[in-house]
């Protein structure tokens, strides 16, 4: 049976999933290596998918016939906790494989692809429609939303702009009938009870569940249940605060962590005047359907990559700076404002790279 790709979380963004375990085949290493080996190992990976990014072993522990290795990743004044496996002869992370080769090819495919310059052709309009889509704790989305928040601002309602959130959302015959084909695709490729188990479990733990109706719907982010919890109270400000969004947006990402979120949440809203029982109302009451909607939403523009800009329909592939963001909007205007001409003040451009 096979699995969908993004179903089954691999690729080069998913390693930042903290409860996401992804495979590979390294061919250099044979018989047992040790703790401090394969925390060299992992570290070592990540910095070369995440350039720019400073990674740091934290801890490394043995569990279950794998090193379970925990990493720290700080950008931009923020640090994260990455936990990852690798089993003991250095081989493989779980659950799923990919060659070290094949990896390589897709970091050069990827660097190679985004340095690329892609000739914006826009659409134009009176007021452009800006929509950028992201996870609220991707490490590459963040820093795209901290750009755009600075063009938000200077171009105001000249634009119509809106983040959205990448999400899935199933019914509970959909979770377990999808937790099914994980399993038999895991069995297919060798891997022992147990530590599909553990995966199984680690799924089970990561996935947001909101009841409505008497009807369970299993609401997931690759970063978690805290993010997909974010993504909803994000949505429910989206509704009620459209004006207060994108500053809710920049305190929580200058002020806020993954780990932290479910309470420092609130002291944002309220200090920008956001009622916070409000947005819990809505969140138990309209959270899955809000949820639903923006899933209906990516489908529609076929996105899923946390950060993607997409300017009157157009895909954005271009800098993830402020003023290059600002140059792609203002030449989707049919009459292009004056202060268009002005540019913002910056400190450098967003890291390539996405989460998907």
């Amino acid at each position: 049976m096979k699995v969908k790709k993004n179903y089954i979380w691999y690729g080069i963004t998913a390693f930042l999933a903290a409860l996401v375990v992804v495979a590979w085949i390294n061919p250099i290493h044979f018989g047992e290596i040790s703790p401090a080996k394969a925390g060299e190992i992992v570290k070592n990976l990540y910095s070369s998918v995440y350039q720019g990014m400073d990674f740091k072993v934290v801890n490394v522990t043995s569990l279950n016939g794998i090193y379970e290795v925990t990493l720290s990743v700080s950008y931009n004044g923020q640090t994260q906790v990455v936990r990852s496996g690798i089993t003991k002869d250095g081989k493989y992370f779980m659950p799923t494989v990919i060659s070290v080769e094949e990896l390589q090819k897709k970091i050069t495919n990827t660097t190679n692809t985004e340095s690329q310059t892609t000739k914006f052709e826009p659409n134009k309009t009176q007021v452009p429609d800006v929509k950028l889509f992201v996870m609220p704790f991707c490490p590459f989305g963040q820093p795209a939303e901290n750009a755009m928040y600075s063009v938000a601002k200077l171009l105001g309602n000249k634009i119509n702009y809106r983040v959205h959130y990448i999400i899935d959302v199933r019914t509970s015959s959909e979770w377990n009938s999808y937790l099914n084909q994980i399993k038999n695709y895991l069995e297919q490729r060798g891997i022992n009870e147990t530590q599909i188990d553990q995966y199984i479990s680690r799924m089970n733990s990561s996935v947001l569940v909101l009841e409505v109706n008497g009807t369970k719907y299993y609401i997931s982010s690759l970063h978690g249940k805290n993010e997909a919890m974010e993504a909803i109270r994000q949505l429910c400000i989206w509704k009620y605060y459209p004006d207060k969004a994108i500053d809710y947006i920049w305190r929580v990402n200058h002020n806020c962590s993954l780990s932290n979120i479910n309470t420092c949440w609130s002291t944002v809203a309220s200090d920008l005047g956001i009622d916070v029982t409000k947005i819990e109302n809505c969140y138990n009451t309209e959270g899955v359907q809000l949820a639903m909607n923006e899933e209906q939403i990516d489908k529609q523009y076929g996105v899923t990559a946390s950060p993607t800009l997409i300017i009157n329909g157009v895909v954005w592939n271009g800098d993830r700076t402020s003023n290059a963001y600002k140059e792609a909007i203002c030449e989707s205007f049919t009459n292009v404002p004056q202060v268009c001409s002005e540019t913002i003040n910056e400190t450098g451009s967003a890291p390539t790279g996405s989460c998907s």
